[in-house]
């Protein structure tokens, strides 16, 4: 019987904090300009649910959906990881960046066994 690999994870998840001025595409104005944050991945590749999910980026867009730009990508250079918008600072300045890894032989067992 395999450990448990979701207490495992081989899932690390760190955080990174982006000042807002550092996402926005133009020089800040006051006050900075409204963007939107979220995680972009593909969803139709083979190869079950970690091929698809090391994909993921962490991106923001203007809310007019233009500017779109992917950050941190610095944090997900190295095989099979990826980075997640998880939200904004309280006073809106700074984006929330989860970095996320997982070995390739975990992620083989937990799409045998169906537990992500």
């Amino acid at each position: 019987m395999k450990t448990n690999h979701l207490a495992l994870a081989i899932l690390s998840l760190g955080v990174l904090l982006l000042s807002r001025s550092a996402v926005a595409t133009e020089a800040a104005a006051d006050p900075p300009e409204p963007l939107i944050g979220y995680a972009e991945l593909r969803t139709d590749l083979p190869g079950g649910r970690h091929a698809n999910v090391r994909t993921m980026r962490a991106a923001v867009v203007r809310v007019d959906g233009s500017g779109r730009r992917v950050l941190a990508e610095e944090l997900a250079r190295e095989p099979d990881t990826w980075t997640q918008f998880a939200g904004w600072s309280p006073d809106g300045t700074k984006a929330i960046i989860a970095r996320g890894w997982n070995d390739p032989e975990n992620a083989c067992w937990e799409e045998e066994h169906k537990t992500f």
